[in-house]
């Protein structure tokens, strides 16, 4: 019983520190009912970078206690961002029997020194009870990164090409010059199994320096690939 007691008063203890004002303390209810439900449409349609055309600082910001108490660690303290200015944006999510698929932008507008600022896209995964079961980042934009997705079967089972430059490659002194550098693009593809575990497999790696509308790594033109009909 005291055994009890004690996990007891250190979970309470844990809640208190994450969320001081309970009157405000947003429950993982709420959390999830501010992503909007997936809608009709397609991945390009719908995935959450689209929000590029939007303020990244308006509504669909994440408060800092949000962030803090149902958004992974290793997504806010490995992003490459100077601390305390990672940010994160509700996206879509698709709810299945037992979990809950959320997708998410996290945005650093200022970079630690040798990163370079970007918008990703960030899929994670959680049970019922608010438990984090998986996360991934799926996809990078800016300057030195661009994308392109493609739905499979179903908005959870997609696949990625990825581009990025070499921040060391492109830089003259000060300011970045794509012109004859080349990007390595990445195929991947990304599917949620039933328990929500998030599963990546790379089809491919190539190095390029097709314009990102280019025939290389357009997902339009790789229906050759097998991972389309696998």
């Amino acid at each position: 019983m005291k055994k009890i007691l004690a996990s007891l008063l250190l979970l309470a203890t844990y809640q208190t520190a994450l969320c001081q004002d309970a009157a405000n303390c947003i429950s993982f209810n709420d959390f999830i009912a501010s992503f909007p439900e997936w809608g009709k449409g397609t991945m390009e349609d719908n995935k959450s970078i689209n929000m590029q055309g939007e303020d990244l600082w308006g509504e669909s910001l994440m408060k800092a206690e949000v962030v803090e108490r149902f958004i992974p660690r290793e997504l806010i303290d490995t992003c490459g961002c100077e601390k305390g200015n990672v940010a994160f944006n509700y996206g879509y999510k698709i709810t299945k029997g037992k979990y809950y698929i959320c997708f998410m932008v996290r945005h650093c507008d200022t970079p630690n020194k040798g990163y370079y600022p970007y918008i990703d896209d960030m899929m994670v995964t959680y049970s019922k009870d608010g438990r984090i079961i998986d996360y991934a980042q799926t996809s990078r934009f800016g300057d030195l990164w661009h994308f392109d997705v493609r739905e499979l079967d179903g908005h959870e089972d997609f696949v990625v090409a990825q581009a990025s430059y070499d921040l060391k490659d492109v830089w003259e002194g000060n300011y970045i010059s794509l012109d004859g550098k080349f990007a390595t693009v990445q195929i991947k593809k990304y599917k949620v199994g039933k328990k929500g575990k998030i599963k990546s497999k790379l089809i491919e790696t190539f190095k390029t320096t097709s314009s990102w509308n280019g025939k290389d790594y357009d997902i339009d033109n790789l229906n050759k690939h097998k991972f389309f009909h696998e």
